[in-house]
Formats: C-alpha cells, sequence, structure tokens
C-alpha cells in the first residue's frame, strides 16, 4: 500500500499496461529508428534518465507513473 496507495487489484492493471508496453515499445521503437536519420538513441537515453531521476525523488502517484513509463 505505500508504493501509489493502490489495491492489489489496481496495482494488476498497471501491470498489464507496463508489460503491454514493453511489448508495443520496441515494435514503435523500430518502426522510428527505420524513418528517422539522426540518433534517437541519445533522446531515448535523455528520457530514461529523467524518468528514473523523477521517480527516485518523488513517491506516491508520481513515482509509480513514471516507472511504468520508464
Amino acid at each position: 500500500m505505500n508504493i501509489g496507495n493502490v489495491s492489489e487489484v489496481v496495482a494488476a492493471g498497471y501491470v498489464l499496461i507496463y508489460w503491454g508496453g514493453a511489448m508495443v515499445g520496441p515494435l514503435i521503437g523500430s518502426a522510428i529508428l527505420q524513418k528517422v536519420q539522426t540518433n534517437v538513441c541519445w533522446d531515448c537515453r535523455l528520457v530514461a534518465c529523467v524518468l528514473v531521476v523523477g521517480s527516485m525523488l518523488t513517491f506516491g502517484h508520481v513515482a509509480m507513473w513514471t516507472i511504468i513509463f520508464l
């Protein structure tokens, strides 16, 4: 209950969102990398770093959503 202050049923829905994103994300990423000629990896690393730092410095729903977006 300390993480996000949600029940197990609601948390299970978030886990579904997480794993769905983990499946769809690489497909979208590979499509973007085929269309864009610049170095997108640096942008992705920057966003990932911001999300990790955001999750470390916050708590509750903000920390939960930053990890889900990561």
